[in-house]
């Protein structure tokens, strides 16, 4: 079972970034003049997926603009229309809306509205904050690690310095063989003093089509539903798989990454 569909999820609000994403979404920041969005999407596509779904908000005007030329597909998304994509017609794109202004919101919820677009199929997780460059698209590897496991859940995960994990999900492996494991936990966020892993989620996933079970009944943290909380779960239950993404990582979702990422790859 290969994977065929992604979903980038770009509705947050990038409020580390203001006051810039105060008019322009932080996805849409340029890097040199390529926008973080476009080196995403070029990830996707070399890695064999042809259709995208994008999960946004209801002001991400700028971005349906720049990728399909529609300023407001909001009235076309109920019908899961799908557009051609500008820079290569081949590539074909919708979008849901996820409205931040509700009481819950968070990743979980996000990834819940795109049940429509996967159905049955596994399909690839993607943030709008961070890119990856180097010789291999970083989804690839996952995409391989579930095609293998007949379409299994996959974490794209990385080593951290162990006071940097704590801003990020903490995985931790029994048989983890410097490339590939099998997860036995996820958590979000953890105090360093907690952490017995550097190995950390960095934003791409292939999830299986029956994730959709575990995104329900998650605790609310500050008003958000988290997808590692459902995928914590989801290991519990059954094989949920993680892959060593040997790319460098630029978290643009920070001012400092978003320098950094600027001064390096321009």
């Amino acid at each position: 079972m290969t994977v065929n569909k992604a979903v980038i999820a770009i509705a947050g609000k990038g409020t580390r970034m203001y006051p810039i994403t105060k008019a322009i979404p932080k996805e849409m920041l340029p890097i040199g003049t390529t926008p973080i969005l476009q080196m995403i999407i070029d990830e996707v596509i070399l890695s064999g997926i042809k259709e995208i779904l994008f999960i946004i908000s209801p002001n991400r005007h700028l971005v349906a603009k720049y990728l399909v030329g529609v300023s407001n597909p909001r009235a076309f998304s109920k019908t899961n229309k799908l557009y051609d994509y500008l820079g290569n017609p081949e590539i074909k794109v919708g979008f849901e809306y996820q409205d931040m202004d509700l009481p819950v919101v968070g990743t979980a919820v996000a990834v819940s509205l795109a049940k429509s677009f996967t159905k049955d199929e596994p399909f690839a997780l993607l943030y709008g904050d961070d890119i990856f460059i180097g010789a291999k698209p970083a989804l690839m590897s996952l995409i391989e690690a579930s095609n293998k496991n007949n379409g299994a859940t996959v974490i794209g995960v990385q080593h951290i310095n162990r006071l940097e994990a704590s801003n990020y999900a903490t995985v931790i492996c029994d048989d983890f063989d410097g490339l590939t494991g099998t997860c036995k936990q996820i958590i979000e966020k953890q105090p360093v003093s907690d952490i017995k892993s550097d190995l950390t989620s960095v934003g791409r996933y292939i999830l299986s089509s029956n994730i959709y079970k575990y995104l329900t009944n998650l605790e609310v943290h500050n008003g958000e539903c988290w997808l590692t909380d459902a995928i914590n779960n989801q290991a519990h239950a059954e094989k949920v798989f993680v892959s060593l993404i040997n790319s460098v990582r630029h978290d643009t979702g920070k001012p400092e990454g978003y320098i950094h990422a600027f001064k390096t790859l321009c």
